[in-house]
């Protein structure tokens, strides 16, 4: 939040929007770790015993859908070089002490 408030493009309206951002990165985070430590897929076995083949884990779909989700917002917050380009300070708005207590002042 203080890079995103010194690019001057925060403002109250996008704090869901911001809170969505935060907890898609903490489910792709999630998932992605969960991946580091139990690999991408595990094994489909027959009832004697023998690997009939191999299936991801749900967290491989779940990280992919959320790093889209991701990139999504970084996009829309200019978070990315070529977004960067695109976006433009926001105007100052009226002063809003719940908001500073989040962002700080301006």
């Amino acid at each position: 939040m203080p890079l995103l408030r010194a690019m001057g493009i925060l403002a109250r309206v996008d704090r869901d929007a911001l809170t969505v951002y935060c907890q898609c990165y903490a489910r792709w985070k999630a998932a992605e770790m969960f991946l580091d430590q139990h690999g991408e897929v595990y094994p489909i076995r027959d009832e004697k015993g023998s690997i009939r083949c191999m299936q991801p884990f749900p967290q491989v779909a779940i990280a992919r859908s959320e790093l889209e989700m991701l990139r999504r917002y970084q996009q829309e917050f200019g978070m990315t070089p070529s977004a960067r380009t695109r976006v433009h300070e926001i105007p100052s708005l009226v002063r809003d002490p719940e908001l500073e207590r989040f962002f700080g002042p301006r």
